[in-house]
């Protein structure tokens, strides 16, 4: 049997907190701006419906003092707290939503978007890290290429102002002469490049957060976001191996 969120809504739950409750099973958690984009409900109103749901003992949330909030579902039979007239509906649907809540947290998350909003998407995230820095492999032409100065020098505004250090290995021979993209302690970024000229055609990836972000050039036209803790920490271990051997600023 497949649930769906009209089965929640007759399970007690109003038409967006089932949006939302769904989303964060098959998830297994997120923050208020990926449940909004992925219900569609305005970021205040998810931390609105988000609080009512905790209340009801449904969902939790990591730290509530983090600027890096997520949200995820606490135990399904926690339902049955609701009124006594939903208790069939709840006793129906309870063996598939415990399925989804047994499975979802340890799944890997893959998110696959067309041409740079995936590479957006990205950045969108490296602004609500927890771990305070992040790893990746880029070409720095390929970044003007796809997301514009204005854009980038915005988001290295925004990423100094919040204290998240950038650790980046480039290709020398496809640097730009930007001082927003130079490493130093001012722009909380530190910069390595490959040991040898190479190939600019590569993907940029980004390490963070138990997350691998991938994005392609405009030829291929791709992003992939996946979550993996496994994935994430094999990813770091190629990306120390390489910097170890690349070359400073």
């Amino acid at each position: 049997m497949r649930i769906t969120e009209f089965e929640l809504i007759e399970a007690g739950l109003s038409e967006k907190q089932a949006a939302i409750y769904m989303t964060l099973l098959q998830l297994g958690r997120a923050n208020a701006a990926q449940i909004s984009r992925e219900t569609g409900i305005k970021r205040t109103t998810v931390y609105d419906i988000s609080t009512d749901l905790m209340h009801r003992g449904l969902i939790a949330v990591n730290n509530k003092e983090s600027r890096s909030r997520y949200f995820y579902v606490l135990d399904p039979e926690n339902l049955k707290e609701q009124p006594r007239q939903t208790l069939n509906m709840i006793d129906r649907i309870l063996p598939e939503l415990r399925t989804m809540y047994e499975n979802s947290p340890n799944k890997p998350n893959i998110r696959y978007f067309d041409g740079p909003s995936g590479l957006k998407q990205i950045h969108d995230e490296l602004l609500e890290i927890r771990s305070g820095e992040y790893f990746y492999f880029d070409v720095g032409i390929k970044m003007i290429d796809l997301l514009g100065a204005d854009y980038l020098k915005n988001f290295v505004t925004k990423r100094i102002e919040r204290g998240i250090w950038s650790n980046s290995l480039r290709v020398r021979n496809a640097e730009v002469d930007l001082d927003f993209l130079k490493g130093s302690r001012q722009n909380l970024r530190n910069v390595r490049f490959f040991p040898q000229a190479s190939r600019t055609d590569f993907i940029s990836l980004y390490i963070y957060d138990g997350r691998l972000g991938i994005a392609s050039s405009n030829k291929e036209g791709y992003g992939l976001i996946i979550e993996s803790e496994e994935l994430s920490a094999s990813m770091k271990i190629i990306w120390d191996l390489v910097w170890n051997l690349s070359e400073s600023e």
